[in-house]
């Protein structure tokens, strides 16, 4: 009886244990860049995301600002996502959402985006739920909720978590001196959170694809703001039209589509995102 409750416990232990988002609060840092996390900054030549001591829990956060990369001039989008390399971590349950809390500053309209993704299989595996939300200012604190929209009934194995600015219409239109600090991540699998009406979309947004470059699947998010007749259509770097991912009334809030490219070719391909009115046009790299 002794052993059966011990190994319960330790199961109990370990699924906690992989159910955490590591380094959640963004308290351990090593060579300027967050314990779990890969960031936007370059090698030391330029630094975007920086240790913060304002932070909602503990001793810090993580804090990125939109700056300007000194050798061509170009600014440079701040952000971070989870994982050795970006590449993810293990989970072991269906969850509902994710929280946090962030503050934002922007500047010509820029926005606080969150992209995160449920895959069963591992990072290469098949895409099972999308979670994204773009938010617009928030001066000091203040809480997040983005729920999974899951596209099957498997139970992911591993999760991306991806955190940055983007520009207001075709997310890399940002602008120099937009900042953003987030603070204490974690999954939820409650429905009902404090502030979940806040991160209702405010305006029409096309996220960059998950995982980038992909083989052979990746996913694509978006939002909107109010319900619209949407299309969705993949192209080749001759403008030539492949596939339509979404054709059709959606209503407002945040979607996703899956896009398999088995039988394609290694290259550039884009996709482009009509609805309302709105029109914006992203690349994607496929690499077999």
């Amino acid at each position: 009886m002794y052993k059966i409750v011990l190994t319960f416990f330790l199961c109990l232990i370990l699924q906690s244990a992989f159910a955490q988002i590591p380094n959640a609060g963004f308290e351990n840092w090593t060579g300027g860049n967050p314990d779990g996390w890969v960031s936007s900054n370059i090698n030391g030549l330029v630094i975007n995301i920086t240790q913060s001591s304002t932070a909602f829990e503990g001793s810090s956060s993580v804090r990125g600002e939109v700056v300007t990369i000194p050798i061509s001039g170009a600014l440079l989008e701040p952000f971070v996502q989870s994982g050795p390399g970006g590449t993810g971590f293990s989970i072991s349950q269906t969850y509902v959402s994710v929280t946090g809390n962030y503050q934002f500053s922007p500047v010509g309209g820029d926005r606080f985006a969150l992209d995160f993704v449920l895959y069963k299989g591992g990072v290469n595996g098949t895409g099972v739920a999308v979670g994204a939300a773009v938010l617009g200012a928030a001066s000091g604190w203040h809480s997040f909720n983005v729920p999974f929209a899951y596209s099957t009934l498997d139970i992911p194995d591993w999760c991306v978590l991806n955190v940055s600015i983007n520009g207001p219409v075709t997310g890399s239109d940002y602008h120099l001196g937009s900042w953003m600090l987030v603070d204490n991540l974690a999954f939820s699998n409650s429905s009902a959170v404090e502030g979940q009406d806040n991160n209702k979309p405010e305006i029409f947004s096309l996220n960059q694809n998950y995982p980038n470059p992909f083989n052979p699947s990746t996913t694509i998010s978006y939002s909107l703001s109010k319900a619209s007749y949407v299309k969705l259509r993949v192209y080749n770097i001759l403008g030539k039209e492949l596939t339509t991912l979404a054709d059709g009334f959606q209503s407002a809030g945040n979607h996703s589509a899956h896009f398999l490219a088995s039988n394609m070719a290694s290259g550039v391909y884009f996709y482009r995102l009509e609805a309302e009115g709105y029109t914006a046009m992203k690349q994607m790299l496929l690499v077999k």
